[in-house]
């Protein structure tokens, strides 16, 4: 579980394998790289065609209720 400075909790799960948090470090940074945690799924990643996870909103703060408007939201490069 990890729960936001705005209170929202969210959930990680895989279905059938294990999840463990390991240290990492962020390269991608423009203030240089930072150490980090990751979350690792231990499965069977060669035996399967895909691998089963979720990230969901577990409870959401009041704060966060109201939904932030097209402009604020990020821009993933395509």
């Amino acid at each position: 579980m990890l729960m936001l400075p705005n209170k929202e909790v969210w959930s990680f799960s895989a279905f059938e394998d294990r999840i463990d948090l390991e240290e990492s470090v962020y390269l991608a940074g423009t203030d240089g790289p930072r150490r980090t945690l990751q979350i690792v799924i231990h499965g069977r990643a060669r035996k399967v065609q895909r691998v089963q996870w979720s990230f969901a909103l577990i409870a959401a703060s009041p704060l966060s209720s109201a939904r932030r408007s097209r402009v604020d939201e990020p821009q993933l490069p395509l």
